[in-house]
């Protein structure tokens, strides 16, 4: 696995998967390319703020937590969402090792 730098600003938290110059708000700046759990953000670099991996578990805990009731409010049991958890990762597995 290889280390990412972490960034957010007020909209998006997520790591850096590029860097490049362009128009952004009707001038050139430096923009940064974000993946976060929702997608993909493009933003200035200069609004960002690093944060830690402390951080982005707290976060990723949120996402998860909304994930889960709504699993849970559609009938799935705990085995049932780990069972789904599982293949999640398995397939996640399988496509980084197919990439790398």
């Amino acid at each position: 696995m290889s280390t990412r730098a972490w960034v957010r600003n007020h909209k998006v938290a997520g790591f850096v998967a590029g860097r490049f110059e362009g128009e952004y708000e009707g001038r050139i700046q430096q923009l940064v390319v974000i993946q976060s759990s929702r997608g993909v953000a493009i933003v200035p670099e200069a609004g960002l703020i690093p944060v830690d991996q402390d951080y982005i578990q707290r976060q990723a805990s949120l996402d998860l937590e909304r994930v889960i009731a709504a699993l849970r409010e559609g009938g799935l049991d705990d085995a049932a969402i780990q069972q789904a958890w599982a293949q999640a990762l398995a397939t996640v597995e399988k496509i980084e090792r197919q990439s790398s």
